[in-house]
C-alpha cells in the first residue's frame, strides 16, 4: 500500500470549465419521447459542472487517508473511513 491524495492540476480543470462552456447542445427533438434527458436538463447539468468548486471538493476527500494497494498487478485506490470500524471503501475502476 501506498499513500495517496488527489491532485488535479489547474491545467486539466481550466480545460474541462472551457470544453463544458463550448459545448453546443441541440435543442429536443419534437419527436423525443417522454423518458430520457431533455436538452433544459443536460443543459443544467451541464452548468453545474462547469461551475463546480472542484477544489473543495478536493480538499474535503483528501481529508480521509486515501491509498493504492497492488491487488494482483493492479493498483486499486481505496479510502479508509472510520477507522475505529477499520470500514474500507474501494474505489470503483476507470
Amino acid at each position: 500500500m501506498r499513500p495517496f491524495q488527489i491532485s488535479v492540476s489547474d491545467q486539466v480543470l481550466e480545460d474541462l470549465r472551457e470544453r463544458l462552456s463550448r459545448s453546443r447542445l441541440l435543442p429536443d427533438s419534437p419527436r423525443r419521447p417522454e423518458s430520457g434527458m431533455s436538452s433544459e436538463y443536460l443543459s443544467e447539468l451541464v452548468s453545474s459542472w462547469r461551475d463546480f468548486d472542484s477544489r473543495s471538493r478536493e480538499a474535503r476527500l483528501n481529508e480521509h487517508p486515501q491509498f493504492i494497494a497492488d491487488v494482483q498487478g493492479t493498483g486499486i485506490h481505496f479510502a479508509h473511513l472510520l477507522p475505529d470500524f477499520h470500514i474500507v471503501v474501494p474505489s470503483f475502476p476507470g
